[in-house]
């Protein structure tokens, strides 16, 4: 609700928020659900006569007069007795933000259509088709930022930038470990071949 600035019927399902509704609102005048034929509704229309009308200055006491008499007018069960949007718009409360206090927002552009005021009222096939790829590519050209070269597209001959610090720590590093594992392995083979020679 506007004075409060939270849901006023905040349902957990659609028969709590109907309860929540016509808690408030009191049970809707038969003009209102005349058409209604179902036995189920009807029933539970019945079960709401009770319901009294709660007025929104007690739900909002703190609230100025404006806002609690719009909502009391959106707040007809009657559709046709409710506040329309137009009416609601006329409304005391909406009088700050009347077209002639606030500037309008800026308009876009007008479109160029000047493609249909050639002579031949009729494109051909292929004159519609460059129309549509010309606009395509202006478009893309609008939203599409400048690609930067790719690898492949730059200079071979240019000069490759010498490998960082870090690069050349993390060569080194596995150049050592490769040739540990190489010295493990000869060394491991030599003892095998000396066990062999000692059985024969």
């Amino acid at each position: 609700a506007l004075p409060a600035k939270k849901p006023l019927f905040p349902g957990k399902n659609f028969v709590h928020q109907l309860n929540l509704i016509f808690g408030v609102l009191g049970p809707p005048p038969d003009r209102a659900v005349g058409h209604i034929s179902n036995v189920q509704a009807l029933k539970y229309l019945e079960s709401v006569r009770g319901n009294t009308r709660t007025p929104s200055a007690q739900l909002y006491p703190k609230a100025e007069a404006a806002p609690r008499d719009l909502m009391d007018q959106l707040l007809d069960l009657t559709p046709s007795e409710r506040l329309t949007a137009r009416d609601a718009l006329s409304h005391a409360y909406f009088a700050p933000f009347e077209p002639g206090k606030q500037a309008e927002p800026p308009m876009h552009p007008a479109f160029n259509f000047d493609f249909e005021q050639k002579a031949d009222p009729e494109l051909t096939r292929l004159e519609l088709r460059q129309l549509i790829l010309l606009e395509v590519s202006s478009f893309r050209k609008e939203v599409r930022p400048q690609k930067q070269p790719k690898d492949k597209d730059k200079d071979p001959a240019a000069p490759k930038p010498p490998p960082s610090s870090a690069q050349s720590s993390a060569g080194a590093s596995v150049a050592s470990a490769a040739a540990e594992r190489r010295g493990s392995a000869t060394s491991h083979a030599s003892d095998s071949a000396a066990a062999v020679r000692k059985r024969l």
